[in-house]
């Protein structure tokens, strides 16, 4: 393939003082719509959405003309700053011009409120991280004064880390090692925040020691680089060692991307040692994912990865489309006399490719000399000698449709249903595929 390339450095780049909402902006909303005043001349738009630290895309709007954007329920999380900036693409879309970033927080601003809090502590090879956490809500970053974890022996952190996750509100950590190991004192440690107005929040946890033991062995399933056809996969690991599955320990996965640096999923805590998602996880298909056990101690204070290595990879493959054909209900290979009725039916799953177009292909290649070897069915004449397109329509569910209904000669017959790519030639590479084999006696 050959793609030719025109530089322009004349596109223009939006005016930045009339893009809505402003920057630093408590929009109110997990649903905000984003705007701006085009530039002139003939241009097209796009709009990246990402966290507040570009750990990752959170949305994105295609080059279109618009002007303005409500992003879809469901994307961005409540209480959670974002970054956001325009393109402005000439109309081959191969130059772009980008104003500066707006920030804003799908919140309301009030009185901060520390809604999690916690200290952890957890083995990191031959070290120990004291990992003390909070998250602080109607308060946008730009606006804290500070954030702070202070322990009983006047020790502070500053908790100025920020991570996320896309399934839940991003929040603040510190991280403090030992090694060898040791860790932070027992007792109760203070989460203080304050915004630049002078309003507080403070909170108190109590922090114990208890190093959880090491797993008995390695038994994660599904295995390293495994592939899954379904978003549903089950997960499967043993018990830390000791452990009578009381609920003394506490069990879950996470699952991040390929990287580590961004979460996916966090599944509840339990004591059991499976977990099968109650519905789809909401991966994107087609890409691989890392995976990793948790498990801490009833209150919350220690914790413990899956052994060395700590992550696991698992594909989700995209679903492809699931063709059937059966010969008397059978995926064959049948045998019949020449006096016996064979019904060919057809049947379809279009998976991920829905609404897709493409060339559908019925047809039975036979033990006869040509010309009379090949015959096709095209829909709704019937059969016909020869490759001739059955169809050309978008994939969708066809759950049982009979293409044949009577007895053959004495022979045998390769029936087949494929699909391929919308040209009206026979020739793959092919979307899908089956066949079944009939003998006539």
């Amino acid at each position: 393939m050959v793609k030719n390339f025109s530089y322009n450095g004349k596109v223009p780049q939006v005016d930045s003082s009339t893009m809505l909402p402003v920057d630093q902006a408590y929009v109110g909303t997990t649903t905000p719509t984003l705007s701006f005043s085009p530039v002139a001349g003939n241009y097209l738009y796009s709009i990246l959405v990402y966290d507040m630290d570009f750990t990752a895309i959170w949305y994105v709007v295609q080059a279109s003309p618009a002007t303005s954007y409500t992003i879809p329920a469901g994307i961005l999380k409540s209480n959670t700053a974002y970054a956001w900036y325009i393109r402005v693409w000439d109309t081959a879309e191969q130059n772009c011009q980008e104003t500066r970033r707006f920030y804003f927080y799908t919140g309301t601003k009030t009185t901060p409120e520390i809604n999690l809090y916690n200290i952890l502590s957890f083995p990191s090879g031959s070290n120990l991280i004291n990992f003390p956490y909070g998250r602080g809500i109607n308060v946008a970053p730009w606006d804290i004064s500070y954030f702070q974890c202070t322990g009983p022996d006047n020790a502070v952190y500053y908790l100025t880390t920020r991570r996320y996750q896309f399934a839940f509100s991003a929040y603040n950590s510190n991280t403090t090692t030992f090694s060898p190991p040791a860790s932070i004192p027992d007792g109760t440690y203070t989460f203080e925040i304050e915004d630049d107005l002078g309003w507080t929040d403070s909170k108190s946890n109590t922090y114990t020691y208890d190093p959880i033991p090491d797993f008995i062995s390695d038994t994660r399933l599904p295995d390293d680089n495994a592939y899954s056809d379904t978003d549903q996969p089950t997960f499967s690991w043993s018990r830390v060692q000791g452990d009578t599955g009381d609920g003394s320990y506490l069990y879950s996965i996470r699952i991040t991307d390929y990287s580590t640096a961004m979460r996916w999923y966090d599944s509840p805590s339990s004591p059991d040692t499976t977990f099968t998602p109650s519905k789809g996880l909401g991966l994107p298909k087609g890409s691989s994912y890392k995976w990793r056990v948790n498990v801490t101690d009833a209150g919350g204070n220690n914790y413990r990865s899956s052994a060395s290595p700590m992550y696991r990879t698992i594909t989700i493959n995209e679903p492809s489309p699931v063709l059937d054909i059966k010969a008397n209900g059978s995926d064959g290979p049948l045998t019949v006399s020449s006096s016996d009725q064979v019904s060919i039916v057809i049947s379809l799953y279009p998976g991920d490719k829905a609404g897709q177009n493409a060339d559908w292909w019925v047809g039975v290649i036979a033990s006869f000399d040509p010309p009379l070897n090949w015959f096709t069915y095209v829909y709704p004449t019937g059969w016909q000698p020869g490759i001739k397109l059955c169809v050309q329509a978008p994939l969708g569910d066809l759950p049982s449709f009979e293409v044949l209904n009577m007895a053959l000669p004495v022979g045998t017959y390769s029936f087949f249903l494929a699909l391929d790519n919308p040209d009206g030639m026979f020739a793959g590479p092919w979307l899908g595929l089956d066949s079944v084999e009939v003998t006539v006696q």
